[in-house]
């Protein structure tokens, strides 16, 4: 265009800057269409790279899976060959995930079986590991809730103000508090411990 058709226009740094960008979505759009139409499964996979609520999130992370946004944020789609890369990282997210799933259910499933340990009140041994420790701030201070297994794996639980490490193993006494369940798997909570670590 000539210097004087830009008469009318007030900033035309602006004008061309958006006229690119409209350039820009309508390529974007017509890409996605494209896309799309080329491929069953492309909303399905947009949806996984796109949408931070998918159940499949967590394993759409990285570099490469990073720079197919990048295309389709670009493109508005994804080459063929990226498309096929794309729907075998997605069905490798699928099979990980039905791993996850069966890993936690055979624990779930593994713990059911477990039981309680001794009777309410009495007070006894115990060699336990620390498997994972929270917290949170209570009237008094900080309290810690810290899930120990036995040697038989029977679940265990302390709350209390004392914190332990993940895989940190003691030994030492305390008093059987409640016996409770928790997703169907039995836990002995303890109180008063006193523990040596081992």
């Amino acid at each position: 265009m000539s210097r004087n058709s830009y008469a009318h226009i007030k900033n035309e740094a602006a004008y061309e800057a958006a006229k690119h960008a409209r350039i820009k979505a309508n390529r974007a759009k017509s890409g996605r269409a494209k896309w799309f139409a080329a491929h069953e499964d492309a909303e399905a996979i947009n949806d996984w790279l796109f949408n931070p609520q998918h159940p499949l999130a967590f394993y759409a992370n990285g570099d490469f899976l990073n720079k197919l946004r990048l295309s389709i944020g670009e493109w508005g789609g994804l080459t063929d060959g990226q498309h096929a890369a794309a729907a075998k990282s997605l069905a490798r997210a699928v099979e990980l995930e039905a791993t996850r799933n069966e890993r936690r259910e055979a624990k779930l499933a593994a713990d059911r079986l477990q039981g309680h340990v001794g009777t309410v009140g009495e007070r006894r041994d115990f060699d336990l590991t620390a498997e994972r420790t929270h917290s949170f701030d209570g009237q008094f201070g900080t309290v810690y809730i810290t899930i120990f297994r036995d040697a038989d794996n029977n679940v265990i639980v302390y709350k209390g103000s004392i914190a332990f490490e993940r895989g940190e193993q003691v030994r030492g006494k305390a008093t059987i508090k409640a016996h409770d369940r928790r997703d169907g798997v039995p836990q002995t909570i303890i109180a008063r411990p006193k523990f040596d670590q081992f």
